[in-house]
């Protein structure tokens, strides 16, 4: 459960939680199934927060710093994360449907069995991100650089992948293989 101080924190605006960051840089904020639905998040900086179940649907977290931080199993539905850093993150097992994550640094994520069905994911950075088993269906993933990503059962099922990079990527692994159309950069 989210402590309740942190939270309010947050809730209140980017100024005092940055203030508040500021004044208690030796915790970790604890945000654990947060109920954040529809928070305005914009620029915050919530790297290393546990945010693990938390709910952020339809909430604006576009050029949020989330790196590092504890997503596991939270509900991302709709949620806008244009531009955020979200380098070396856990969302695994997170629900991420229709998500907008265009030109995000996903860059050595914990992505394993997390569902992106539907999500727009044009020029994302998921270099060395694990992406075992994750739902990339329907996705659009044009320009989204895969290089060195672990795709082991990964499903891109019916995926736009123009243009997308998979330098040192074994795409064989992937649960449906390449999809018909323009190939990918290798």
């Amino acid at each position: 459960m989210a402590v309740q101080e942190q939270l309010d924190a947050l809730l209140a605006g980017e100024v005092t939680w940055r203030r508040w960051r500021a004044e208690h840089q030796e915790v970790r904020p604890d945000l654990y199934g947060a109920d954040l639905r529809r928070a305005s998040l914009r620029g915050f900086d919530l790297r290393d927060v546990d945010l693990e179940a938390a709910d952020l649907r339809d909430a604006d977290a576009s050029e949020a710093d989330l790196r590092c931080a504890n997503l596991k199993a939270a509900q991302l539905m709709r949620t806008n994360l244009q531009n955020a850093d979200l380098r070396g993150a856990f969302l695994s097992r997170a629900e991420c449907h229709n998500a907008n994550f265009t030109g995000t640094n996903l860059a050595g994520a914990h992505l394993r069995f997390t569902s992106f069905f539907g999500a727009n994911m044009k020029g994302v950075d998921l270099s060395g991100a694990d992406l075992v088993g994750a739902d990339l269906h329907e996705a659009n993933l044009e320009y989204a650089n895969f290089s060195n990503a672990d795709v082991e059962d990964a499903d891109i099922s019916r995926a736009k992948l123009d243009e997308a990079v998979l330098n040192n990527v074994d795409v064989d692994t992937f649960l449906h293989g390449w999809p018909e159309g323009p190939g990918p950069l290798v």
